[in-house]
Order: structure tokens, then C-alpha cells, then sequence
């Protein structure tokens, strides 16, 4: 039997009021015969999303869209008309600069977290969201919500709970395979999702199969900073971006998605080169005046060499983006002689980001 989120039929909806988590399971794309077979009637699809099988309506008319990834990774499969609208997005430069007229047009909502009032506002027929991109026990957004309210929910599969609703950990670049596939069939476009898909592995082997230094470079992702710094363990995107581009996450063994890591943890294992998340909140000079200051890490190779990157927050939370970043990061340590140089280039230029601490790409 399938359950469908959104529809208050069959089986309860996906998250049940019992912990409100999802089965554990891995998340997996689906196979040419699942994408033949998942259409059950006209106007839905059967997917499997976090280890259950779901009824979404298909092609999504009135798709809700919350996060900057999770709109890159509709826009990548040619759903830019099935949106009707985007929340939590504070990068509309970065999808603009991505996907073009297709993110010119979207109906960006608000930038900050919809709270269920704005959900049921736009009005959606499928919202596509991941646990801390928009959906919370918190705020009252829960799949479990929207189905009592006839709204069917798609979950990032990054984003995949467990029974302890914890996230699950699943291969970041698996996971985003899965959405493009996945999230190709709810907008109608399954071709889209496959090249996209054939795009994604493309590049990835091209990063794979470039000359390799005999030891990786150390790199830093440095979020934000204060009693420590808020930054990449060795599970998730950033985790997995930073490997593709040919360095080693000097947090790499800590089994979380994001830690606050001490001055003293920094230091004791110190980077080659520092990667920023660009956003309003904190600016890179400030980030920077953090590292030279402390006496903990104003030493290390990475802040006495100046070798800094700066990349934009949408690019380091799961979607297509992804790919982007490791190709920035990888001519960035190749800039810095940290890796061999390469015939990689990013498919989105580093001057186009619009962000500051780039000067090494000049």
C-alpha cells in the first residue's frame, strides 16, 4: 500500500504523530522500471522518498519550494513552471545566476522561514522541503501538517530522519541523484532529471580523474565563529564537496553534519586553505579579523598565507550547486599550489558569484 502525504487515505501520512519520523532506509534513485511504472494514475507518481513509497501529485502545479538548493534542484530539472513559490531564500543572485530567467521569474515569498501561515497562503499542491530547510517540530511545519491539510510533502533527501529522528547519513552525491531524479518525475520532466544526473557524474569524474598531490591539502569550511567555529564535520555536502575538489575536511572525523569545533581543535589540526560560507549574516572580513586575531589559529598555514576562498551558502547545502563548489575549490587550491594544475573549469565563474575573497581567481 502506499502512503501519500498530503492525502488522508490509506496509510497515515509519511510522518506519524509517534516521534514523527521517517522509516529507516537508504534513500535510492529510482530504476528505469520504477520511472515506467511510479505514474499509478493520471496526475500522480509513486516514489520512494526516505525509504517510503509516496504518492505526489504529478506534474506538481503549485509546487512550494523552501531553501536556495531546493529550488536549484527543481530548476535543474526544467520545473520552473510548476513553482508557485520559494521561501527561506536569501541567494536569488546565485540562482538568478545559475538557471538565469528561469529564477528571474520565480515568486520568492519571503526570505526567512515560513511559518505554516505563509505555507498554506501559497497555497501548494506538493511543498518540497528537508528537515532544517524548512520543515521543524518547532515551528508546526511537518509533513504530518500539511497532509491533515491535503498538501503532499517531498523530503530532501539529505535530509532523511530515522527512528531517533535523527538525520540519516546517506552519500551526499547518492542523495542528490536521488532528488534530480525524484523531483524530475513530480514536475514531469524525467529526461530532465536524467541528464542532469549524467551531468552531475560527468563532472565528478572529471574532478576524479584529475592529478591528485600525494597528500591532500587540509581545508577549513568556516561557517561562523565564537566560542568556536561552526563548521563541517565528515557527513553531508560540505563534507563531500571539499573531497571532490582533491582536499581533505580537517574536521573529516567527526561524524556530524555541522559541529562547533574549539580554537584548540583548529589549531591542533591546522589548514592549508579556508573555505568560507558566504551570507548576510556574518561578513568575510569579520570572518577573517576572527582567524588573524586568535592566537590559536592566526598562525596556521592557511590564515599567515591568506589562502581564502568564499563561496555562497546555496552552493554548500544539498542540491546541483554542489558540483559547482568542488570545481570552484578545486582551482582555488590549485591557485595556492596546493594541488596539480587542471583543465577543470567551474561552470560557474568565479567572478559571476558576486562575493568578496576571491582575489586568487583574478
Amino acid at each position: 500500500m502506499t502512503a501519500m502525504r498530503g492525502v488522508k487515505k490509506g496509510l497515515p501520512g509519511a510522518l506519524a504523530a509517534a516521534g514523527l519520523a521517517v522509516a529507516v532506509a537508504a534513500c535510492s534513485a529510482p530504476t528505469e522500471s520504477e520511472q515506467d511504472t511510479g505514474a499509478e494514475a493520471a496526475g500522480t507518481v509513486t516514489l520512494d522518498n526516505c525509504g517510503e513509497q509516496v504518492e505526489l501529485p504529478a506534474p506538481a502545479e503549485r509546487m512550494l519550494v523552501t531553501d536556495a538548493s531546493i529550488a536549484a534542484i527543481t530548476l535543474a530539472v526544467d520545473g520552473a513552471e510548476n513553482i508557485g513559490g520559494v521561501t527561506t531564500v536569501s541567494d536569488k543572485d546565485l540562482l538568478t545566476t545559475a538557471y538565469g530567467e528561469d529564477a528571474e521569474g520565480l515568486n520568492y515569498i519571503t526570505e526567512d522561514v515560513a511559518t505554516l501561515e505563509t505555507v498554506l497562503g501559497a497555497n501548494p499542491d506538493v511543498v518540497f522541503s528537508g528537515w532544517g530547510y524548512g520543515l521543524s517540530d518547532s515551528s508546526g511545519v511537518t509533513p504530518d501538517a500539511l497532509a491533515e491539510r491535503d498538501i503532499a510533502t517531498y523530503l530532501l533527501s539529505d535530509s532523511c530522519r530515522g527512528d531517533a529522528e535523527e538525520i540519516l547519513t546517506t552519500d551526499p552525491w547518492d542523495s542528490l541523484r536521488t532528488d534530480l531524479g525524484n523531483v524530475a518525475q513530480i514536475v514531469g520532466h524525467p529526461e530532465a532529471g536524467d541528464e542532469a544526473v549524467a551531468d552531475l557524474d560527468a563532472r565528478l569524474g572529471s574532478l576524479g580523474d584529475a592529478e591528485q598531490p600525494a597528500d591532500a591539502p587540509q581545508v577549513l569550511v568556516f561557517d561562523s565563529a565564537a566560542d568556536g567555529v561552526f563548521a563541517p564535520g565528515g557527513v553531508g555536502a560540505p563534507n563531500a564537496i571539499v573531497e571532490a575538489a582533491g582536499g581533505q575536511n580537517v574536521l573529516a572525523d567527526v561524524e556530524e553534519r555541522w559541529t562547533n569545533a574549539s580554537w584548540e581543535t583548529l589549531a591542533a589540526n591546522p589548514a592549508d586553505a579556508i573555505v568560507f560560507v558566504d551570507y548576510p549574516m556574518y561578513t568575510l572580513s569579520e570572518k577573517i579579523a576572527q582567524l588573524r586575531e586568535n592566537p590559536a589559529t592566526r598562525d596556521i598555514p592557511a590564515v599567515r598565507e591568506g589562502r581564502f576562498i568564499n563561496i555562497p551558502y546555496g552552493m554548500w547545502t544539498s542540491g546541483p550547486l554542489n558540483i559547482d563548489a568542488a570545481e570552484i575549490v578545486r582551482k582555488g587550491l590549485e591557485s595556492y599550489d596546493l594541488v596539480p594544475s587542471s583543465s577543470i573549469e567551474p561552470g560557474i565563474a568565479v567572478s559571476d558569484l558576486e562575493v568578496d575573497g576571491n582575489e586568487w581567481a583574478e
